[in-house]
């Protein structure tokens, strides 16, 4: 009778030590997911303040130069797929990311492409051409 008790506590240590592993692990991976998922938001919101400041950039260039274009004008308004990897724009690096402005020619608006890494936002300015004003500016 000693025996089979003796076996039986092997048993029930053995799962115990199951159930404590798995719960370990899924402890483990639920960190590492919100890890993840916390560094991907700061990425973001770096893109976004990249972007931003490709915005005073373009102020800039357009106070200097009210013709100044990078890009002949694409068909298709606000195509984030286009401005992200075709569109021709200064590109200006900074840190560890960079951002690129965009203005089709004969426009009233410009883009502001901020990249960190995976993240990536666009942001687009209005403005009247003559007097130079800012109108608004969004997320795309």
């Amino acid at each position: 009778m000693n025996k089979k008790r003796s076996g039986f506590s092997l048993v029930l240590l053995i799962i115990f030590m199951f159930a404590l592993g798995m719960t370990a692990a899924l402890l483990l991976k639920m960190v590492y997911n919100g890890w993840v998922v916390a560094c991907l938001n700061l990425q973001k919101e770096q893109a976004f303040y990249l972007a931003e400041a490709g915005l005073e950039m373009g102020k800039k260039e357009l106070a200097g130069n009210s013709h100044w274009y990078t890009d002949l004008p694409h068909p298709v308004e606000d195509d984030a797929t286009w401005l992200m990897y075709s569109a021709v724009g200064e590109e200006y690096h900074f840190g560890e990311g960079s951002y690129k402005l965009i203005r089709e020619s004969g426009k009233n608006c410009f883009y502001s492409v901020g990249k960190k890494n995976k993240a990536i936002t666009v942001l687009k300015l209005s403005f009247s051409a003559s007097p130079l004003k800012w109108f608004s500016w969004k997320e795309i």
